[in-house]
């Protein structure tokens, strides 16, 4: 009898602590990464692409107790509602899987063999969710991707940094210390080769706000390193496009 006493405290203490684990288990969360520079639809629009940006840059994804939080948005059941499913199962045809596929490619966001798709396919036009631009969700690697009604990919990043306080610094000289280096003065160099030798390297958009860049333009953020003038003046070129062009 004290032997089963025993075993039942043992089985109580695992039940409870499994249950603290659960608890206590951290939000997961994605941050706003970019919008896609090509849409699935036959057609594109900058100043769509461009609204999405403005839209939903400040925006992060948190998943909690089975419910994705689109952060001061709408929230979405999650776990009632993904399936685990191939590119081709999703898309239904090769042609439109081959074309999605070129998207993800040209982002550089793995298009994995077997992909997590959350259905917003709620009906209710008063369900908040229901009335954004976004439809399925799609979760590949360290990434979700909103599949988007005006066609372009909506997409955020487990390992973006979002915090642009303190840590910002941290993270941005990190970003900065991985550039190429452009040998050559740039006086000695026009801007335009730098762009057909492909001489510069993409900054993460979250970085605008660091840079003070306007969220609606700048979504191509390319930077390198300059010779050093001094040992306390190391330059950069910081190159973006402006909404005038």
């Amino acid at each position: 009898m004290k032997l089963e006493k025993i075993f039942l405290k043992i089985i109580t203490m695992l039940f409870l602590s499994i249950n603290i684990v659960y608890a206590t288990e951290p939000p997961e969360t994605w941050y706003f990464y970019k919008v896609s520079k090509n849409t699935a639809l036959d057609y594109e629009s900058d100043s769509e692409r461009e609204r999405l940006i403005d839209k939903y840059s400040e925006t992060k994804l948190i998943l909690i107790d089975g419910d994705l939080t689109v952060d001061k948005i709408c929230t979405m059941p999650h776990e009632t509602t993904t399936d685990i499913e191939t590119p081709l199962s999703y898309w239904k045809s090769p042609e439109l899987t081959d074309k999605y596929k070129k998207i993800f490619i040209a982002e550089k966001i793995p298009l994995e063999n077997q992909i997590e798709v959350t259905k917003n396919n709620n009906n209710n036009e008063n369900y908040p969710c229901f009335k954004e631009e976004f439809t399925d969700l799609i979760k590949t690697g360290n990434f979700m991707v909103f599949m988007t009604k005006p066609g372009y990919l909506l997409i955020f990043s487990e390992n973006v940094e979002k915090d642009l306080s303190q840590s910002n610094d941290k993270s941005f000289s990190k970003e900065l210390s991985q550039l190429p280096i452009i040998d050559t003065s740039l006086n000695d160099y026009d801007l335009y080769k730098l762009d057909e030798e492909d001489s510069l390297k993409e900054i993460p958009v979250h970085y605008k706000k660091y840079l003070d860049i306007p969220s609606y333009e700048g979504e191509d953020i390319l930077a390198a390193k300059l010779p050093s003038i001094s040992s306390n003046i190391n330059p950069y070129i910081i190159s973006y496009v402006m909404e005038s062009g």
